[in-house]
């Protein structure tokens, strides 16, 4: 979602495990994300996060523009969001307290967090104009009874990459638009993945294309998730929604699964061994602060 690519990596280690082998990466992951083609077009952007600031994994080089995603609340309120945007959950943390809807989580407070974060943006300057994609990168199981598909990608038939073939899409997972140029009340059965959100943020803004997307290494190509808008915007499509009360979780329990340790977020050994702050992140934030609303009280 950051880069339409892993650099070939097929686990979860990051750039200090990586730079054992790649020592260029102890800096952070060193090929082109979609926030360094919208610097280079001039496009503002910000990268909001609750408390592990995945952007953080390319080193420094972005850390300008992470923010908390306090500031995402804010910027809606006074107008002022960037003309891109990405927003992260509260991930799993070694008190078992998250949304991001990963086990152990309560789920209810995840879905108060979407609601915060759609509310805020429906209910902003940007939306007569705007789109929210809300997307998973699981879908809560590992199954699925539609066989996934698979494109091209052309590294699969070069040297060294000829058992990593990335052209096989995984499972479905549920993606929503939220936006005036939805048309709502449908499911879209078009194909598409992640990277259809990155195609679409290249082609909007006339983006140069990224190196990975050229000659075309998984490129979405036809997948495009701009073709699930309509021409026709439906500005009062939002009255109906915020019409209705806010989501708000109940009064909630952080108890963990019986026999089963709490996870926590690959991502802590990051800050566990210094590398986040290193770069200038702060990963300290209450997790009240990543809700707009009062958070119920969890006993």
């Amino acid at each position: 979602m950051h880069s339409a690519q892993s650099g070939g990596i097929t686990n979860n280690d990051f750039p200090p495990e990586r730079a054992q082998t790649n020592p260029e990466w102890l800096a952070g992951f060193d090929w082109p994300t979609i926030w360094s083609a919208l610097d280079a077009k001039g496009v503002t952007w910000a990268y909001y996060y609750s408390n592990l600031p995945v952007i953080a994994l390319w080193g420094a080089r972005h850390a300008r523009n992470a923010r908390h995603v306090s500031d995402y609340y804010a910027d809606c309120a006074a107008g002022t969001l960037p003309q891109v945007v990405f927003v992260d959950p509260f991930f799993v943390a070694p008190d078992g307290l998250a949304n991001d809807d990963h086990p152990h989580a309560d789920i209810r407070l995840g879905q108060m967090f979407l609601s915060d974060i759609s509310r805020s943006f429906m209910e902003s300057s940007a939306w007569s104009t705007g789109a929210l994609f809300l997307t998973y990168d699981e879908w809560g199981g590992f199954w699925d009874h539609v066989a996934p598909l698979s494109v091209d990608d052309p590294r699969s038939s070069e040297a060294g990459h000829s058992a990593a073939d990335f052209g096989r899409l995984g499972f479905r997972v549920p993606t929503q638009l939220i936006s005036p140029y939805a048309a709502g009340g449908r499911v879209d059965h078009g194909l598409y993945d992640h990277t259809s959100i990155l195609k679409f943020i290249e082609t909007n803004w006339g983006l140069t294309p990224m190196a990975q997307w050229d000659p075309g290494t998984r490129d979405p190509g036809e997948r495009n998730i701009g073709a699930a808008f309509t021409t026709a915007p439906n500005i009062e499509a939002r009255d109906a929604f915020l019409g209705e009360p806010a989501y708000e979780a109940p009064a909630a329990a952080n108890v963990p699964c019986a026999g089963h340790d709490t996870p926590v977020s690959d991502l802590f050994a990051l800050v566990d061994n210094g590398w986040m702050e290193t770069y200038g992140f702060r990963t300290d934030f209450p997790f009240a602060d990543a809700y707009r609303t009062t958070l119920p009280i969890l006993r």
